[in-house]
């Protein structure tokens, strides 16, 4: 799982008892770098909030708050929570990412279990698709 993946406006936001309960800020960016201090008014507005996320959200940012829950709730069960707008991780994929604009080799794994679902009448929610034009492929193998 990772701990930054969302939008801001897909993660704003939840209902409770009929009820939109909605984080606002002005923050922008990545949403992991987020500052948790705007959040700690939106919690208390939400009845019977478990201590957890009380606890979770007094992290520096939104990527620290997410592990901690996360962790806490599945951590125990193998659950592992990569920071994908991590440098360090970014540098170790490097040769993955450029294997996937080059050779599309992520899309043809990803395809084959993809039809198995699909040819057991069940929809996928995402589907693969060519990450690079061949345009694009000749720049980037030219530097």
């Amino acid at each position: 799982m990772a701990s930054e993946d969302h939008d801001f406006e897909e993660i704003d936001h939840f209902r409770f008892n009929r009820k939109k309960y909605q984080w606002k800020t002005d923050q922008g960016g990545a949403v992991g770098h987020f500052d948790l201090s705007s959040i700690q008014d939106f919690v208390k507005s939400v009845p019977g909030v478990p201590d957890l996320f009380i606890n979770a959200y007094k992290a520096d940012n939104l990527a620290e708050a997410v592990r901690y829950y996360m962790n806490h709730l599945f951590g125990d069960h193998g659950l592992v929570v990569l920071d994908a707008d991590d440098h360090d991780l970014k540098s170790v994929l490097t040769p993955v990412i450029e294997d996937d604009l080059l050779h599309h080799s992520a899309k043809h794994l990803v395809d084959k279990p993809t039809n198995s679902i699909n040819s057991l009448d069940y929809k996928t929610q995402v589907n693969s698709r060519d990450i690079i034009s061949s345009t694009w492929k000749k720049e980037f193998e030219r530097g």
